[in-house]
């Protein structure tokens, strides 16, 4: 026969709970009260590893790699809460800014205030604006080759290739998009 007392209380207190709350049906996490949340910092400091040079977050991230933590209220940012911690409370229409480019880092002295202008500015300024008009080549995030396909398969067509399906797999492209590299269309940069 099963213990009616096999779990203990998530908060940490060792105390016995119930399997299944006589109320509700459902597994139990805690004894009644022992849910309070601990301060959000707390729980924020104990998810960063620091180091020499970045503090990455090991916490929960979104699709992007940005680090994310539950407030009670939904998710906040994990470099903007970073930045509130030690700066003090900002105006919430602007970007939290990453020096270092990486998205997981939130070390204070790696970030800074700006505008969604400043913010797309410093992207571009650096290298890393993937979309957008006068993006070329690989850079542009939706690219699906390389610039040296691009130029392997213009070679394959300019030295009378045959066989163009057989080409695309090789090259790792769709037939419809190979015959369009090998006609010259897309990657202007690269006449």
């Amino acid at each position: 026969m099963q213990n009616e007392f096999s779990r203990l209380c998530a908060c940490g207190c060792g105390t016995p709970i119930p399997l299944v709350s006589k109320h509700h049906g459902q597994p139990q996490r805690f004894v009644h009260g022992h849910n309070v949340r601990r301060p959000l910092e707390e729980r924020f400091w104990e998810k960063v590893r620091k180091s020499d040079g970045c503090w990455l977050w090991t916490g929960a991230t979104d699709s992007k790699g940005y680090g994310q933590i539950g407030t009670g209220r939904g998710h906040i940012a994990a470099h903007r809460l970073a930045y509130e911690l030690v700066h003090g409370p900002f105006d919430p229409a602007l970007h939290v800014c990453h020096r270092c480019d990486v998205p997981a880092c939130v070390r204070p002295e790696h970030l800074f205030l700006g505008t969604h202008t400043d913010n797309m500015r410093d992207m571009t300024t650096k290298g890393r604006r993937g979309t957008g008009y006068g993006i070329k080549g690989e850079r542009n995030c939706n690219a699906r080759v390389t610039a040296d396909t691009v130029l392997a398969i213009r070679k394959w067509k300019a030295d009378g290739g045959t066989g163009t399906r057989a080409a695309a797999a090789r090259f790792g492209v769709s037939l419809t998009h190979f015959k369009r590299l090998a006609k010259g269309d897309g990657w202007p940069h690269l006449a």
